[in-house]
């Protein structure tokens, strides 16, 4: 939701469907406004979540008014309807307050069948019902959007102070009742109370124990009834304005949700956890590799394909639908889900594993014998393959791990040897070939010497996953030098700017290295350089703390997706290693 009351993005029930309300992305594509009725362009008001939820309210002032608008989807701890429930109450009034539909095709484009009565209007199969007369007329564009005439549909009404209003927008094939202001309210409370039951769970102390329960919000959010979280719920906000460095958010990628089970079981969110490891666990059934990314049930992802409906944020083109990211194979996703379901294997979802077993070994046996094959990194890279240093050390933390479990089950495990031979002999290969010049890990093998030193952002992870302990001097220089060649300011570049990744333009820093970073600090001992990553994270998010991919590191301007999951995981993780940091 805008700042300006706004609905300006939603995909019906499922994150992946076809947006229905597309403005974010083309400046006349459909939308959803609810506020004041004022002359010119409509206020921008100050956003806050009701504490402890995902309840938002918007404060819009009026000519002489004061109006504030409560945005929710109804939820009672289980399989939420997809209908949004927008609620406006008068707080100083009189109020002339307006209720506008600009109405859109699924995927954007001209509306199809639109048909409006008495209480309020249809369009393309959903339904905004706002309980007053609404007229239609043709309105011009807004400037500079593509030269084509648009439908609106609006209704007004006069308020005093006190007075309600309730609008809902209802999906395709799902349309409920009309809502008096007392049943929204209703639903309001218990969509609270339900987020609040989320939030008391969340065990993070320490003084990033709030923003890390906010994250926490987030994630559990995007994760939705599927259990694993989408990467965000947008799709080609772009990480360079202008550029093609766009992609489509609304995938799940097995690594964020193998971190996510990790870091919600130790934040105290079982639940969570127990739900993004049988989804892992479940993915399994894909042959290995595990893809980089899937659809939010599971399957495969739809082709990338081009949105030309939409002229994109800022003009930034192409507007993306689905990924080929799984014609680019990475280790790392398989590795992150052996790891996840090893180390959880003897928590709730203990039984998925076990009735998944079978294709646990498939893929940690191709793990075993294909650890040196070159990939695309975690970072998706669509440039040459090479035999990534960050990919070895996942598939060393996920071989101990699950020959381990494999032991812990059955002691005399014939698969076991193996994978912990190879696990070996990845450990053998990082002290040796890893380690270059200067006591520091090498990024990758098979590419030019730009690649010699610790120029992979992902090599922090090094604090967290060995085989050096956080302490030793591999880890202190590794992390010494990753600052030094891809720091910019608190922020964390991916990998050089120079690396050729198959895409035009530079790759701003990534939110989600900077926070892997901070947490490699904590665990060393760095508290300070830890600290100072964690407040510069915080003020990006801004008060209604929504992270995104990527930052405009000259104008600390988010970039990209926007709330990233995998950011806030990462967020979580380093808030749970600054849990009993000195201040």
């Amino acid at each position: 939701m805008a700042a300006d009351g706004t609905v300006d993005w939603w995909c019906p029930v499922r994150f992946d469907a076809e947006p229905l309300l597309t403005r974010l992305l083309d400046p006349a594509g459909a939308c959803v406004r609810v506020g004041p009725q004022t002359p010119g362009r409509p206020p921008v008001g100050t956003q806050r979540y009701v504490p402890g939820t995902l309840v938002l309210r918007t404060l819009l002032p009026g000519p002489e008014s004061l109006v504030e608008v409560e945005d929710l989807i109804p939820w009672d701890g289980g399989t939420a309807s997809g209908r949004l429930v927008r609620r406006l109450r008068v707080l100083r009034g009189p109020a002339d307050v307006v209720v506008e539909v600009i109405p859109g095709a699924a995927g954007g484009g001209l509306a199809r069948d639109v048909s409006v009565w008495d209480e309020g209007v249809a369009f393309d199969g959903a339904l905004v019902r706002c309980g007053l007369p609404m007229t239609v007329a043709s309105v011009p564009p807004p400037a500079p959007a593509r030269a084509r005439r648009r439908l609106a549909a609006t209704a007004g009404v006069r308020l005093d102070t006190g007075e309600e209003l309730v609008v809902t927008v209802d999906p395709p094939g799902r349309a409920g009742g009309p809502l008096s202001p007392g049943a929204a309210a209703r639903l309001a409370d218990r969509t609270a109370t339900a987020w609040r039951r989320v939030a008391d769970s969340v065990a993070v102390t320490g003084r990033y124990g709030p923003p890390a329960t906010r994250s926490a919000l987030v994630v559990r959010a995007l994760a939705g009834a599927a259990g694993a979280p989408v990467g965000a719920p947008t799709t080609s906000l772009p990480r360079v304005v202008g550029g093609e460095r766009n992609t489509d958010g609304r995938l799940v990628w097995p690594v964020t949700a193998a971190a996510w089970a990790r870091a919600s079981m130790a934040s105290g969110l079982t639940e969570e956890a127990d739900a993004a490891l049988r989804w892992l666990v479940a993915a399994l059934d894909h042959e290995p590799p595990l893809p980089a990314c899937l659809d939010p049930d599971g399957g495969a992802p739809p082709s990338e394909a081009h949105r030309s409906t939409l002229a994109g944020w800022r003009r930034s083109q192409p507007v993306m639908c689905g990924s080929d990211a799984p014609d680019r194979p990475s280790a790392e996703p398989g590795a992150a889900a052996l790891g996840a379901a090893a180390r959880l294997a003897a928590g709730p979802a203990g039984a998925a594993v076990l009735a998944r077993w079978d294709r646990v070994v498939a893929h940690a046996d191709w793990l075993a014998d294909h650890w040196t094959a070159p990939d695309a990194s975690v970072w998706d890279l669509r440039g040459p393959a090479l035999g990534w240093t960050a990919a070895r050390l996942a598939a060393r933390a996920a071989l101990v791990a699950v020959a381990a479990e494999a032991r812990r089950r059955r002691p005399l495990d014939l698969d076991a040897p193996g994978w912990h031979a190879a696990a070996g002999d990845i450990e053998r290969w990082l002290l040796g070939s890893g380690v270059g010049p200067g006591g520091v890990l090498r990024a990758a093998v098979g590419g030019s010497g730009l690649l010699d030193g610790p120029v992979d952002a992902a090599l922090v992870r090094i604090a967290a996953w060995g085989p050096w302990p956080p302490g030793d001097p591999v880890v202190h220089a590794t992390l010494t030098r990753i600052v030094a060649m891809l720091g910019h300011g608190p922020w964390l570049h991916p990998y050089p700017p120079e690396l050729d990744d198959g895409l035009a333009g530079t790759e701003p820093p990534s939110v989600t290295a900077t926070l892997w970073l901070t947490r490699a600090l904590a665990l060393a001992g760095r508290w300070d350089e830890a600290h100072q990553r964690m407040e510069s994270t915080v003020a990006l998010a801004g008060p209604l703390h929504l992270l995104p991919e990527s930052v405009d590191a000259a104008t600390g301007h988010p970039l990209g997706n926007r709330p990233a999951s995998a950011a806030h995981v990462a967020f979580l993780e380093a808030a749970l290693a600054l849990a009993d940091a000195p201040s």
